[in-house]
C-alpha cells in the first residue's frame, strides 16, 4: 500500500496518520534491542509496512548499529523503489 493510500484512509477511517508513523517508527527503534524475540517482531512489522515505512528504513540506515543497518537494508530491498537505492549506495560506498 502507498504511503499516500494509507494515510488517506486512516483520515477516511478517523485515525491520526502520525500515530501510524510513530508505530512505525518503534518498530524501526526495535530493530537494534538486546533480545532477539523483539528484533524479530519488529522486522516482521516494518516487513508487512514496508512501503509505508521506507522514509523511517531510510533514514535509519547510516545507524551505528549493524543490525539495524542489515534489517534496513534487507527490509529495504524488497520494496520496489529507486529512492531506497541511492542511499543504500552510499552507504556501501563510506564502509
Amino acid at each position: 500500500m502507498h504511503a499516500v493510500t494509507a494515510v488517506l484512509l486512516s483520515v477516511l477511517l478517523g485515525q491520526d496518520p502520525a500515530a501510524g508513523d510513530a508505530r512505525l517508527q518503534q518498530w524501526v527503534d526495535r530493530l537494534g534491542a538486546d533480545f532477539l524475540e523483539e528484533r524479530e517482531e519488529a522486522r516482521k512489522q516494518l516487513e508487512k509496512e514496508a512501503r509505508a515505512a521506507e522514509p523511517l528504513l531510510l533514514r535509519a540506515l547510516p545507524s551505528p548499529d549493524h543490525r539495524v543497518r542489515r534489517a534496513c537494508l534487507e527490509i529495504l530491498a524488497t520494496v520496489p523503489s529507486a529512492g531506497a537505492m541511492g542511499p543504500a549506495e552510499e552507504l556501501f560506498r563510506r564502509a
